[in-house]
């Protein structure tokens, strides 16, 4: 009798182990989704890569003064509760222009691959066969379902380039010490620089400040709100809690596009 209940017992835990092997391997596919702090994205256009950082969504609360080319300021409350997104972590390239749309624009100087490409205008790179509408139909596939590639809106522009929920309250993004992370008027030799030479912020984003100004996606009076200062900038342009209103059909030698997945 202790044999067969010996062996009775032994039965019924080998196949309550296979139950369990068998729940696992049939476990849902979050089971197979990466880490948390591994959600990065990387999309390739002709071998180009553009990496996309992830950052966590959040409350806020900033006040940001938009100022003109007089200096004339206007403080705007930006808050609320941002939702998880994705932020490109440099600038876009020429080299990245160049695999989506065949050719730099017209008036570039500065022409090697790693260098920021500028000489656009906010109608010119958001209009329907612009560069972000091309750039979504050639990496659609590598997207994750539902989401697109867009310019930031400013306050997502100013959520990321703070730190987002890793803010330490720099000044600058990702410092307190302008020459730390950014190219500006006293340090750039009057050129735009090579994007991710300067330290990036907290999220791990470059030149945030500095180098070349940023479009955002929002309209102010028929203007696109520019962040971020550039390589004409003095360094209190170049401060977190400014954005400045620009024309929307101008193209500049000081403004770029970073862009968001969401």
């Amino acid at each position: 009798m202790k044999t067969r209940n010996f062996l009775s017992v032994m039965i019924t835990l080998l196949m309550a182990a296979v139950m369990s092997i068998s729940f696992t391997a049939c476990g849902s596919d979050d089971d197979n989704k990466p880490a948390p702090t591994d959600r990065n994205i990387v999309v390739k256009v002709n071998n180009v890569e553009l990496a996309f950082i992830y950052v966590p969504g959040g409350t806020y609360d900033y006040t940001i003064s938009r100022k003109d080319a007089e200096r004339k300021a206007v403080d705007v409350n930006l808050s609320g509760t941002m939702n998880d997104f994705y932020m490109s972590q440099t600038e876009v390239t020429n080299q990245l222009w160049k695999a989506v749309m065949g050719n730099l624009p017209q008036k570039s100087v500065q022409i090697g691959d790693k260098y920021p490409v500028i000489y656009n205008s906010y109608i010119g790179i958001s209009n329907a066969d612009g560069f972000i509408e091309k750039l979504n139909q050639l990496v659609k596939d590598q997207l994750p379902a539902g989401m697109k590639i867009a310019l930031p809106t400013e306050a997502e522009w100013h959520y990321a380039a703070k730190g987002g929920p890793k803010s330490l309250g720099y000044k600058y993004a990702g410092s307190n010490s302008i020459d730390e992370v950014a190219w500006y008027l006293d340090n750039s030799n009057a050129s735009t620089q090579t994007v991710a030479q300067k330290k990036p912020n907290e999220l791990g984003i470059y030149d945030m400040s500095g180098n070349v100004w940023e479009f955002t996606s929002t309209l102010v009076d028929g203007k696109v709100v520019d962040c971020g200062g550039g390589y004409t900038s003095e360094k209190d342009w170049c401060e977190l809690n400014l954005s400045f209103p620009d024309n929307i059909d101008e193209d500049f030698e000081n403004v770029g596009i970073r862009l968001v997945i969401k």
